[in-house]
C-alpha cells in the first residue's frame, strides 16, 4: 500500500482535509472502544503505525472499521 498525505487523500476524495481527519477520528475511536470490548490493548494491533492482525481478532475488526 502506498502511503499518502491527509491532503492527498482529501484531493482524492473530494473532501476537504478536515473531514477526512474527522472520519479518521472516529474510525480510531470506534476501533478503539472495539478493542476496549474485547479486552484487547489497542496499540497491540498497531506495528509502526499500521494495524496488524490479531490472532482472534482479524475478521471481527473488519466489520468494525468498514
Amino acid at each position: 500500500m502506498t502511503e499518502m498525505s491527509i491532503d492527498e487523500i482529501a484531493e482524492q476524495l473530494g473532501m476537504t482535509r478536515k473531514q477526512v481527519l474527522q472520519i479518521h477520528y472516529q474510525a480510531v475511536k470506534k476501533c478503539r472502544l472495539w478493542c476496549k470490548r474485547k479486552g484487547i490493548k489497542f496499540n497491540d494491533l498497531l506495528d509502526g503505525g499500521e494495524v496488524k492482525e490479531h490472532k482472534s481478532t482479524a475478521k471481527s475488526m473488519q466489520s468494525v472499521c468498514t
